[in-house]
């Protein structure tokens, strides 16, 4: 988004080619921004972390599969899932 409000021209932001396997189906879903502007998202193998960049910072693997995520606490530092 542009400083005036407008939107710009678009761009890739990931490319989750990479993380496919044909054994197992996946939607990236349950996405969250942290207040660094991180995007929070389940996926294959758990959580995945991606900066405002689009780079990959991260899994944090479960051992089931997350349906979606939120934080909670008092001062939102609790990650929540949910399968």
């Amino acid at each position: 988004m542009k400083p005036n409000g407008q939107i710009g021209p678009g761009r890739l932001f990931l490319d989750t080619a990479p993380l496919i396997d044909p054994e197992r189906k996946f939607v990236l879903d349950g996405m969250k921004v942290d207040e660094h502007g991180n995007l929070w998202t389940t996926g294959p193998g758990g959580v995945l972390v991606i900066s405002p960049a689009g780079k990959d910072l991260g899994t944090l693997q479960f051992p089931q599969t997350a349906a979606n995520c939120c934080f909670g606490g008092q001062r939102c530092l609790v990650l929540g899932l949910r399968s």
